[in-house]
Parts: C-alpha cells; structure tokens; sequence
C-alpha cells in the first residue's frame, strides 16, 4: 500500500507539472510601490532554484506557515489543478545565482509560502512564477516588499494577513528607518496600503506596534490586562484618593462593587451591576475609556456617548418601573418558544409553559435554584391575581 501511495503521488505531481501552460495565465499584475512585474504571462522554474526565506522578522515574508492551510492546498491543486486566475507564487531573481547551504538559487520566494510548501509535499518540481523587480524608484527593496506582500493580502483571500503579521511587517520598516516611528505615520501607510482591512484590525496593529516600542501615542487604548496594571498602579492618582478596584470585586473603601466598562459594553454591565445589586444588595461604580477617536467622534465625544447611553439605559428602567406599578407587569413578556426537540416531534411554536415541561414528569423542569409560578407569570406578562 505504501509503494502504490508514494507512485501515485509521484505521478500527480507529474502530470500538474506537464499540464502547466503560461499562455493560460490571466491574473492582473499587482499595483504596488518600488515594484513591476517582468513576465506578463509568468515564467515556469524549477522549485529547487528557488530559495525560501525563514518565516520571521530576520527575513523578508510576513507568515509563519500553517499546516491547516497547506492542507487544504494540497487536496485543492491534487483535486483541481492550477487556477489561472489566481495571482502566481512572486519571485525575485538575484543578479548572478548565490550559492545558499550549499545549493545554488536563481530566485527568492516573496509570495506564495503556503502554495509552495503545498507543491513541493505533493512532489512537485517546476511551478509557474511571476517575477518583480523590487526597488523600483525611489521606493528601497525593503520597503517595496514588504508593503506588496500587505497589498496582496489585503482583500477576501484565502487566508488573511492577521493584524499580528502587520504589526510584524510595520515593525520591520521601522527597524530599516523606511517609516517614521509616529503614530500618524503608522495610520497613514495603513489607510494607503491596507485599506480594506477592518477598522479593527487597524486599531489593534498600531495598539501592538506602540506597546511593542516607544512610541508616543496621541490617545491611549486600553485590553484588559493593561488596564488592570493601571488602576493599580499609585502615580496615576491624586494624594490621598484610594486605588479603584475592576473585575467585578468589592472595593471597602466605597463600599461598591469596582467594573471597567469600555465603549460597547454599557448594556452588559449596567445588567452586571443591576444583578450585584439584586444578588448581593450592593452598588457598583464603573471606570470607563473609549476606544481610538475617528473623524467622526474626537474623544470628547466618545466619552460623552458612553455617559449618555447609561443615562438612556437608567431612563428606561425607571420608566419601566412605573409601568409595572401601574399595570402589575413589565413593557416587555416571554410569548413562546420555536421548535427544536426534533427527536420527540415538536412543531412550530411552544407556549412558554408547554416548552419548560420536562416531557418525562410533565412538571416545570428542575433548576438549582426552582423556577417558580410568580416568575412564570412575571416574564409572561399575566397579572398576579
């Protein structure tokens, strides 16, 4: 079984090698800075006369190889052949071949790390290739491939540059002083050539690039971690104030339950705090920050918002209330459950009384902590009598 495996892999991998055809070619060359493509219909080249870089800042390509991917590559090009329209595995040539651990390259992978550690597993000796010039102007080679390498990747591919291998990449320009250690320049060369990465995403890479160097940022962000070190932290506060207390813990000297409540969340701990307080009988404060200002909202009005929608939320609990204590029920009920046990034939909708049956003892199903009928009548919306 071994044998046969080993050969019919071996002619797999050779017939994708004689079915190649550059005249198929039909993918669009790459706009990118410092670069220009030199085969129109791309070149074929034996896959041993090019050199593969190691997969880390001390090299030039942005990704750590992950076998899931290569995976599925392999079943792809074993299953459907080449796909032509794809953009091509990017070399660059060395002016004369270099001799490299003892084996003599002609060219240097740029792009395409996951389809060419797929090709070769399958056994594949020639591939076809695009070739770049790199450091075309006034653009370093550095730079130009680098930013080729985000610009490719910045669309709906199969696998997307991950906000830590951008980080990576800006990381390494700034180290070759091909951009300025400034926040703005970091924003900037984002939007230019990477601009249909999500917001998000861009937020979270200038976030690592300044944590993982000196960088003055205008405004800070703050993940979790970071935050608990700061209110922790005594230089932050005024003689005399006591350090607040997150996470949902009791702090003594307020007497109230501490939580950090960030831009996004305020239903979320508005319901926290509003279940401390019916669980445990105690308040709780909140410490706020905000998320990186846009040209829409500054940070002024981020803040503000935050403050205005807990105002909001506190409106409509009270307005609430006053319902209930007009009407002996809230604005709001539980009206039925869909369908979903298909083993013992539900259909449709459920009442909510026929849904929390248990189908063995036909009685309200068991909790910890019993569901009663005033409850039920409660979320229902029916009047106690």
């Amino acid at each position: 079984m071994k044998a046969t495996s080993i050969v019919s892999g071996n002619h797999r991998a050779q017939t994708l090698v004689k079915s190649l055809d550059t005249t198929k070619v039909v993918r669009t060359a790459i706009i990118s800075p410092g670069v220009k493509l030199k085969t129109p219909q791309g070149v074929e080249l034996d896959m041993d006369k090019v050199y593969v870089p190691a997969s880390n800042l001390a090299g030039t390509n942005l990704r750590n190889i992950r076998q899931n991917h290569v995976n599925k590559l392999e079943v792809s090009y074993t299953t459907n052949g080449n796909d032509y329209t794809k953009t091509l595995m990017i070399v660059k040539e060395y002016p004369t071949p270099r001799i490299i651990n003892g084996k003599v390259y002609t060219h240097e992978l740029v792009l395409g790390h996951h389809r060419y550690t797929a090709l070769s597993n399958i056994g594949v000796s020639r591939w076809i290739f695009d070739v770049y010039e790199f450091g075309v102007g006034e653009y370093s080679e550095e730079f130009s491939t680098i930013t080729l390498q985000l610009v490719e990747n910045d669309h709906a591919p199969t696998l997307v540059t991950s906000d830590y291998e951008i980080a990576n990449a800006i990381l390494k320009l700034i180290a070759c002083n091909e951009l300025d250690s400034t926040e703005d320049a970091i924003r900037t060369y984002l939007e230019t050539y990477v601009p249909n990465s999500h917001h998000m995403t861009k937020s979270k890479v200038v976030k690592q690039v300044c944590n993982r160097t000196t960088i003055y940022r205008r405004v800070v962000t703050w993940d979790y971690a970071n935050l608990v070190k700061a209110v922790s932290n005594v230089k932050y506060y005024a003689k005399g104030v006591a350090r607040y207390i997150i996470g949902g813990i009791f702090d003594k000297k307020r007497n109230a339950v501490g939580w950090s409540v960030g831009e996004g969340y305020t239903y979320d701990y508005v319901y926290n705090a509003l279940m401390k307080f019916y669980n445990e009988g105690k308040k709780s404060y909140f410490i706020h920050h905000v998320k990186t200002p846009t040209k829409k909202q500054n940070l002024a009005q981020k803040r503000a918002k935050i403050i205005k929608l807990i105002a909001e939320e506190e409106k409509a609990m009270i307005k609430a209330v006053e319902y209930y204590k007009e009407n002996g029920v809230f604005p709001w009920y539980s009206e039925a459950f869909i369908f979903q046990d298909n083993e013992n034939g539900e259909e449709g909708f459920l009442s909510i009384r026929d849904a929390i049956k248990d189908s063995k003892t036909g009685r309200v199903a068991d909790l910890d902590d019993p569901l009663t009928e005033s409850e039920i009548k409660m979320v229902t919306g029916e009047k106690e009598e």
